[in-house]
């Protein structure tokens, strides 16, 4: 397996669970991105599922995506990247 879908389903595996634990549905997170407005950009439910699918060519967000995402799960962008559960230990953090 690549190195950059490894990150991509790792990225979207964490998003997925952080979103799953506050029990929000991937609409629901559209939702709430969808207000912000500038320079947060909207995601999709669509695009959230494409990204905790690491689905090409949408599976790997941008900064700016995930900083909207993190700010709709009201979590620090870092918690997306890394957690305790951290299961990509040979320094893809």
């Amino acid at each position: 397996m690549s190195e950059w879908i490894e990150v991509a389903r790792y990225v979207g595996t964490r998003i997925r669970d952080m979103r799953r634990r506050r029990g929000l549905t991937q609409a629901q997170v559209e939702q709430r991105t969808a207000r912000f407005g500038d320079p947060y950009p909207t995601v999709t439910a669509a695009n959230l599922s494409h990204i905790e699918r690491a689905y090409k060519p949408r599976g790997m967000p941008t900064l700016r995506t995930l900083m909207t995402i993190a700010r709709a799960l009201d979590l620090p962008v870092g918690a997306l990247l890394v957690g305790s559960d951290d299961r990509m230990r040979g320094g893809h953090r």
